[in-house]
């Protein structure tokens, strides 16, 4: 499935530069804020989703409450949102490899690595306050004492 945009487009704002990665949802683009400056992160949905009004909305929803967390390990939202019927999500831009590359070079990750104290209880303790399903944000998570 492609998105509806292409590398080029200005999209609420953020002009599309290249493409950083691509998936079932949609793709991620390295952009330009062009009332801030600097560059973003910019997902942008496949058609098909942002056609589904009960998708739409669910999105515009989560998207607010992620846009709401503060924390250091956690990237922030810059701006969420639709235009011209296309879905994005808007964050800051962090240099580096992705997930899927870590695990390739480093195999499998010690617990310690892979969960940053307090970031899961952070977000799940704004979860909680948002009108939402419970157990959203990872299946079989666990929250233990902050460390």
């Amino acid at each position: 499935m492609r998105s509806a945009v292409t590398v080029g487009t200005i999209l609420a704002g953020f002009r599309l530069e290249s493409l950083i990665g691509e998936g079932a949802m949609g793709a991620v683009y390295l952009a330009e804020d062009t009332r801030r400056g600097g560059p973003v992160a910019v997902k942008v949905l496949v058609a098909q989703l942002a056609q589904d009004d009960r998708f739409r909305r669910r999105f515009l929803r989560e998207s607010q409450l992620a846009a709401s967390l503060d924390h250091p390990h956690i990237v922030p939202i810059v701006a969420a949102g639709e235009e011209d019927g296309v879905l994005y999500l808007a964050m800051r831009h962090i240099e580096g490899s992705d997930l899927r590359e870590l695990l390739r070079r480093a195999g499998r990750l010690e617990p310690e690595r892979a969960l940053v104290p307090g970031c899961l209880r952070h977000a799940s303790e704004r979860h909680a306050r948002a009108p939402s399903q419970p157990g959203r944000l990872q299946r079989g998570a666990r929250l233990g004492p902050a460390r």
